[in-house]
């Protein structure tokens, strides 16, 4: 494995972009409540250095990364019927951003060898997982002062009732939601 050292952004760059303001950054709350709200570029926004090997960082980034963000800014800009092939690639992508997050990392594996040698097990876990998910519904804010914001892990999960249901924030105004009900 390599481990040059590397700036490696647990959430995609790309996906964050989708947030920024006219000044090309985000605004950065903290999880200490005392400090004031910054504004930051999307490029340190969820880095850590070296957290995963050059290799693993690669894959993700043309396996994964990629064509997920590219079916995301489909849903996004709404062009067209999504595709099969395009909610699995989605799925792909969720599953990949529900476990490499630093909170994730942090309760699933003990250490950073854990994480090289058990991530790809626990990532087909996970997306095995999603597969009983549908898309239910795809939500669009209209109103001028209302907006979605997403967070270093984009993926949350809510149980209502006997239903779970997943939501991913696509950007300020657009968000999908997901069910266990229905059939695919």
């Amino acid at each position: 494995m390599n481990w040059n050292t590397m700036n490696q952004h647990q959430i995609q760059e790309a996906y964050l972009k989708t947030f920024v303001g006219s000044d090309n950054k985000l605004w950065v709350y903290r999880k200490n409540l005392d400090m004031k709200p910054i504004k930051v570029a999307p490029l340190n926004c969820t880095v850590l250095k070296d957290f995963q090997s050059v290799e693993k960082e690669e894959f993700q980034n043309k396996a994964i990364e990629t064509p997920g963000i590219k079916a995301l800014r489909k849903l996004i800009k709404n062009v067209g019927e999504i595709t099969d092939g395009e909610i699995e690639i989605i799925f792909n992508w969720m599953a990949l951003h529900s476990i490499r997050n630093q909170r994730a990392r942090e309760r699933i594996f003990q250490n950073k060898t854990e994480y090289e040698n058990h991530f790809d097990n626990i990532y087909d876990q996970e997306n095995k997982y999603l597969q009983d998910f549908n898309f239910c519904d795809q939500y669009t804010i209209h109103e001028k002062n209302e907006f979605f914001i997403t967070s270093d892990n984009p993926v949350f999960k809510v149980n209502i009732k006997d239903t779970i249901v997943l939501f991913l924030t696509l950007s300020p105004t657009k968000a999908i939601i997901l069910t266990t009900h229905g059939k695919r």
